[in-house]
């Protein structure tokens, strides 16, 4: 009975739905500059592509922010809202590589890479060597955008700390039984050993 609720816990666990995909910008302000890490995937089901662009890693507040590889083509989708995040300044990163991604809110467009396979990874970095987010005239917060059912989060400033997917609470609430049972028989056999 022990090991068919550790299996039937295990595979619910397992077969948990995970979270939808999502991708995840973190600027960050360090001793260099300031750093913008993008990372994640999307499911492009349904996203309307309604041009092709060449992509030149750039933010502005108010509008737009790209990363990834300069001059990499890019097909531009339509749907793409959310808030601004900044003012009116706008500033070409010093360097940037990866995956070619970003979004322009002048015409609510996303841009993924030309040979974007829906739910690939998107991998890019981008760095503005010796500013600040200040200085960029970006402000500081979490913001969230949304193309179809898909998500994208803006973090300006500190990392926001990611929330467990249901599956990883499920393996944690599993751990914490088998450690409180584990003690509990442990507890038990000194009992019965002290009183024999």
């Amino acid at each position: 009975m022990k090991i068919s609720a550790l299996t039937a816990a295990v595979a619910l666990a397992c077969g948990a739905t995970t979270a939808q995909a999502a991708v995840t910008i973190t600027i960050t302000q360090n001793a260099g500059g300031v750093t913008a890490t993008t990372s994640g995937s999307l499911n492009t089901t349904g996203f309307t592509k309604v041009a092709t662009a060449t992509l030149v890693p750039t933010v502005r507040g108010t509008s737009f922010f790209f990363a990834g590889t300069n001059g990499a083509i890019v097909n531009a989708y339509s749907g793409f809202t959310g808030p601004t995040f900044g003012t009116t300044s706008m500033t070409g990163a010093s360097f940037s590589s990866g995956d070619p991604f970003g979004f322009n809110l002048v015409n609510n467009r996303l841009f993924l890479p030309v040979a974007y396979v829906s739910g690939a990874a998107i991998n890019s970095t981008a760095t503005w060597q010796y500013l600040t987010l200040s200085g960029m005239g970006l402000s500081v917060g979490s913001y969230v955008y949304t193309i179809g059912t898909e998500r994208v989060t803006l973090n300006i400033g500190q990392p926001v700390a990611a929330v467990p997917e249901p599956a990883t609470w499920a393996l944690m609430l599993l751990g914490f039984g088998l450690i409180g049972g584990a003690a509990r028989r442990r507890s038990a056999v000194r009992t019965t050993v002290r009183h024999a």
